[in-house]
């Protein structure tokens, strides 16, 4: 249920105040009355600050009395308003904000008086007194706290805001005699629950026979609906509606507009917009002559009269709607004789309702007509006025950026190209730019490639990031990288394509220079490292090399002696030839390591490069008493560059070597396995038995210079680092289960 019904026991109904409409011009008396002191201030300034919107009818009627009565000084006084739309943005953050917007705004203004219309306003005074409005003299509108207001010392006067709920429900119970129940319909603010509150207490001290049904806190179609089943002897009351259940902030009139279509009985309201938007009567609250009476009290207070201290007030007159009465057949005896009559004759709308419908409809597409092309050339214009605004930032932040902007059409195949972008290539300013001219100019290695890319991209609709050497005028090279993208109608091809150049030359020379400092480094490494086990390769060529000479000896002696047969001398030469083999595969895997090679990669079997590894490591290894043993599965195929793989065997192995000097000989292990992930990847692991690293070291260990080693350079690990991150690879380090550690390394598979 959206409402809810109450019936109340009878009771006398208090005494009501006699209906004075002659209040109405005391009130405009008073305006005049002090309008001429009013005109006598000068360079004086009036606040208004408002609780709610300004398309309120209230609040516009309001301000229009309280300019009306401060007209004859318009020349001296500054009028000033301020909405702070309460119903609307409820949170204390608006409010927050709207203080800050008032401290802001009237900073360096002196206002002499503020008026404050409505409970929000005045709870915004008393809770952020602001710097432009402290110490101001104060008259409170409509506060339904006057005795809180009148007891602050800058408050001069409380002026209420009529709201006669009591004579609007009698004027309901006299007009429809059979009436039995009057619907309440208002909205969710705090404004419209105590208006809520007002009404309801006037219906059961007025009339407490009558029942009351509460229509709120819903979305306004289901009040509709609500309303369009009410039984006959009932009536709808609207009392307030700033907010419907949806957030909806439309008007009363709005409102009661729909209120009256759908309804199937009479509608009542407390406003003269109510009245002209079909309702059928009620005491109307004029806001126009508060406005005025409030202008006087500021007119007494500039001319430093003292204001009375009585709360003041004016009473809200009773108006019926002839039409409304007529369309539901109330006679004219039923309407109070104090009782003002509005919309008596029928006008040109009751007579000719199609034509003027009709006319209204023309009148109203011509003019949506003529606005739309008006909004559409203003919106044009601006459009155009950002697009040049953005055109020129972007220009000015291409050319701070070193950037060159192009742009192609590729159905004309021409280019437009910014300064900066023909420098770039060493086009001539005024030269007629193509595509084909542009990639004529890009040098004969790169262009298939520059080409292909820029057409992938084109089919496939993605951007394109492009590096390319080009040729400029004299034969100087320089690398370029580009990027772009195509914008594409309803064709497959491009309309056109945008994107920009810069000059990378620099960038190339330095990743260059670093690359060949790299390689050089590993190089130096290298011959450390061969440095280090020289020793043992000098014991594993004197194996072979005495082997040799004791077989040659041996058969020397056997040839003087006569005693050798021809099977003898075949074995000894055989192994003769058998040692000479190992002790080259030795000096070849030296040459090997300390070769100056290019950096060219080929497919490798990992397996191997590692069992070749310990096979040149082996006088190491058996210097130093380390087991040492290889597993690996086979096909374990990479696609890098030899020498560096080895290299990175080379490092981890004789780290682990020095790491596991300090361990008996019998507990020295070194194990290499070589095995695919489970994503298809190569992966390497070198163990050790070791005494590991502790653990706030793990993070460091790949870090240039970084060392255990008193005499270790620094570089071993970092150089094994940089070599599997240059392959798309990775390497890490983890503690063993047991002791020492493993360094893994993986690469991606050929």
């Amino acid at each position: 249920m959206i409402g809810s019904t109450v019936q109340r026991g009878s009771s006398s109904s208090p005494a009501r105040r006699s209906i004075r409409p002659w209040s109405y011009a005391v009130s405009v008396s008073l305006a005049l009355l002090f309008a001429a002191p009013l005109a006598q201030a000068a360079h004086k300034a009036v606040l208004l600050v408002v609780s709610e919107r300004a398309e309120v009818p209230a609040t516009q009627a309001f301000v229009q009395g309280l300019r009306q009565g401060l007209a004859d000084a318009s020349g001296t006084v500054q009028f000033f308003v301020e909405y702070l739309d309460a119903a609307r943005f409820p949170a204390p953050v608006h409010k927050a904000t709207f203080v800050r917007h008032l401290r802001e705004r009237y900073a360096g203004l002196q206002i002499d008086t503020v008026v404050l219309l409505g409970d929000p306003a005045f709870e915004l005074f008393l809770a952020h007194p602001t710097a432009p409005l402290a110490g101001a003299p104060v008259i409170t509108v409509g506060v339904e706290r006057p005795q809180e207001a009148r007891a602050l010392p800058t408050v001069l006067a409380s002026v209420p805001m009529p709201y006669d709920f009591p004579r609007t429900v009698a004027l309901a119970r006299r007009l429809q005699p059979d009436l039995r129940e009057i619907v309440l319909v208002h909205g969710i603010s705090d404004f419209d629950v105590r208006r809520r509150e007002d009404a309801r207490r006037a219906v059961e001290r007025v009339e407490p026979l009558l029942r009351y049904r509460l229509l709120g806190g819903a979305p306004f179609a289901e009040i509709e609906d609500e309303v369009r089943k009410l039984p006959r002897d009932s009536a709808v009351l609207f009392v307030s509606m700033l907010r419907d259940a949806d957030g909806r902030a439309l008007t009363g009139p709005n409102y009661v507009a729909r209120l009256s279509e759908a309804s199937p009985v009479p509608v009542y309201g407390l406003l003269m917009g109510h009245l002209q938007n079909g309702a059928l009567g009620g005491a109307l609250t004029d806001a126009g002559s508060v406005g005025r009476l409030t202008a006087s009290l500021i007119a007494q207070a500039f001319a430093g009269e003292a204001l009375r201290e009585e709360v003041l007030s004016l009473e809200a007159p009773l108006f019926v709607n002839l039409r409304s009465a007529a369309k539901w057949g109330i006679p004219a005896e039923r309407i109070p004789a104090q009782a003002g009559r509005l919309f008596a004759d029928q006008g040109l709308w009751e007579n000719h309702r199609g034509t003027v419908v009709a006319a209204v409809v023309a009148f109203a597409l011509q003019a949506l007509l003529i606005f739309g092309l008006v909004v559409q050339l203003r919106e044009r214009h601006r459009a155009e006025g950002a697009l040049k605004q953005s055109e020129e930032r972007l220009r000015l932040s291409a050319e701070a950026a070193h950037l060159g902007m192009w742009g192609w059409s590729s159905s004309s195949d021409r280019m437009w190209a910014t300064a900066s972008c023909r420098a770039l290539y060493g086009l001539a300013p005024d030269q007629d730019v193509s595509f084909n001219d542009v990639i004529e100019l890009v040098h004969p290695d790169d262009r298939p490639a520059v080409r292909r890319a820029v057409q992938d991209a084109l089919h496939e609709r993605r951007a394109f990031f492009i590096e390319y050497r080009v040729l400029r005028p004299g034969g100087e090279v320089a690398w370029i990288t580009s990027q772009g993208r195509g914008t594409y109608g309803s064709g497959p091809e491009p309309l056109r394509v945008l994107g920009v150049s810069a000059d990378i030359t620099e960038r190339k020379r330095s990743q260059e220079t670093v690359r060949r400092q790299q390689h050089e480094l590993e190089h130096i490494t290298r011959f450390s490292t061969m440095g280090q086990i020289a020793a043992s390769l000098a014991h594993e060529l004197s194996q072979p090399l005495g082997a040799i000479l004791t077989n040659a000896q041996a058969g020397l002696r056997f040839l003087d002696r006569g005693a050798l047969s021809p099977a003898e001398l075949r074995e000894i030469l055989q192994e003769i030839v058998a040692d000479d083999r190992r002790a080259g595969e030795v000096v070849a895997a030296l040459r090997s390591m300390l070769r100056r090679e290019k950096s060219e990669s080929r497919v490798l079997d990992v397996d191997q490069v590692a069992r070749d590894v310990v096979a040149l490591l082996h006088g190491e290894l058996v210097t130093h008493h380390v087991e040492a043993e290889t597993a690996g599965e086979p096909g374990c195929l990479v696609l890098a560059n030899k020498t560096q793989i080895e290299q990175v065997f080379v490092n981890l192995a004789m780290n682990a070597i020095d790491a596991m000097r300090a361990r008996p000989p019998g507990e020295r292990r070194l194990r290499i396995e070589v095995s695919r992930a489970a994503d298809g990847a190569v992966r390497a692991a070198v163990r050790d038995s070791g005494p590991g690293i502790p653990p706030e070291e793990l993070e460091r260990v790949f870090e240039p210079f970084w060392t255990t080693k008193s005499s270790g350079m620094g570089m071993g690990l970092a150089i094994c680092d940089t070599i599997v991150k240059s392959c798309a690879g990775t390497i890490r380090v983890e503690p063993n289960p047991g002791p020492g550690m493993t360094f893994v390394f993986t690469l991606p598979p050929a």
